[in-house]
């Protein structure tokens, strides 16, 4: 794993190493330190840049999943998240979809509450219908 920490002890310890080498002029020392440590922080951003961006798309991808799997006008990831209830309560397809519906009324879009509540009367009423005809 790479240390991405930058060390400037050791971009100072290999400039001075340069220059003990020739590779670089006594004078130009502070040139080449700050080069490399611009090139360091530059390099670190990039990393912070990576980073910041990987966890961006994680947590849009963790909430996108999460209006799939527990979508907030359900009740969200809780113990009374209408799925669970339905499920407990094995109400089965007609009466599962009155619940839901009337739990989602005025919360998954308030402007259509009317419309959740009439599909709930809908499948009552279709329930119902299959009592009576049997």
């Amino acid at each position: 794993m790479e240390n991405n920490d930058i060390n400037i002890g050791k971009i100072i310890g290999e400039s001075i190493v340069d220059v003990l080498r020739h590779k670089v002029k006594q004078e130009n020392i502070a040139d080449v330190v700050k080069e490399k440590l611009d090139d360091a922080i530059k390099h670190r951003s990039d990393i912070i840049k990576e980073t910041t961006e990987k966890f961006s798309e994680t947590f849009k991808k963790l909430a996108k999943d999460e209006e799939i799997n527990h979508p907030s006008h359900y009740g969200g990831d809780t113990t009374y998240e209408v799925i669970k209830v339905l499920e407990a309560w094995e109400l089965g397809f007609h009466l599962g979809n009155v619940i839901k519906y009337v739990v989602r009324a005025n919360k998954k879009d308030p402007k259509k509450e009317l419309q959740d509540l009439r599909k709930a009367q809908w499948y009552l009423e279709r329930y119902i219908e299959s009592k009576i005809v049997k």
